[in-house]
């Protein structure tokens, strides 16, 4: 069995609450979603943990407009044996440059999954996480439901897997999540809302499971936790057993 943590850190502006919670919970595999380069390092360091970084953009550190351009992205922690590694891109590709993000706007935008295999006590746990394409109720969904189903495509061609990150997917979207749940087993049905009710802005008026702890049948879950107070999203922290497990 492993220990997983998960979470969208948002960028720099939670990062010593986000470091104080992973220094003092142990873990085997931390997934964490719009992470910067510079972040990811003094992660790694302060955890000593190796780390696989997928850039997606480039951002300014809390869009200060004195501070440098640097990558901003998916990144996961582990010490465990990498037996493999590969980043899944439903919007742009490996070979697309990284652009900039300034004034809330993107030219050639890149998403992707990051999909690593870690191994331990001989067996093998496949862990991916994103963070996937936003959408606002009232605007047009065309472009969220083209990149969810290039990333369904993928899922189905390799399903055995642990999946998690921010889908910015309510559990409650009629359209896309129950096509998710034909593939995985949904381990955070009891859960109301993955927003933290003290650090997003937005917590006050919405309750969202937009972050996920998904399963195929492989795997078990056992002591499924939500953290708050970490970053405008709750941490997700759970023990992963590899078995039968029934969807």
């Amino acid at each position: 069995m492993i220990k997983l943590i998960s979470c969208n850190i948002g960028g720099h502006k939670h990062i010593d609450l986000v470091s104080k919670y992973l220094k003092n919970n142990s873990s085997d595999v931390i997934t964490l979603q719009e992470i910067f380069i510079s972040d990811a390092r003094k992660l790694s360091e302060l955890l000593d943990k190796k780390y696989i970084f997928e850039p997606l953009r480039n951002r300014r550190i809390n869009d200060d407009l004195d501070k440098e351009f640097e990558q901003w992205g998916l990144a996961t922690f582990t010490n465990l044996e990498i037996a493999d590694k590969k980043t899944h891109y439903y919007e742009g590709a490996r070979s697309d440059k990284i652009d900039y993000f300034e004034d809330g706007q993107i030219k050639n935008n890149k998403r992707a999954l990051l999909y690593t295999s870690i191994i331990k006590d001989s067996e093998k746990y496949n862990i991916a996480h994103t963070h996937f394409t936003g959408w606002m109720p009232g605007t047009d969904r065309a472009k969220q439901i083209q990149h969810f189903n290039k990333m369904l495509f993928f899922l189905k061609e390799n399903t055995d897997m642990v999946l998690c990150g921010d889908l910015n997917i309510n559990r409650n979207d009629d359209h896309l999540f129950p096509q998710l749940l034909e593939l995985y087993r949904d381990n955070l049905t009891i859960i109301d809302t993955t927003i933290d009710p003290k650090l997003h802005p937005l917590s006050k008026k919405v309750k969202l499971v937009v972050d996920a702890l998904l399963t195929s049948k492989h795997y078990g879950v056992e002591n499924v936790r939500l953290i708050s107070g970490v970053s405008d999203h709750k941490a997700i922290s759970a023990t992963i057993l590899k078995k039968l497990a029934k969807l």
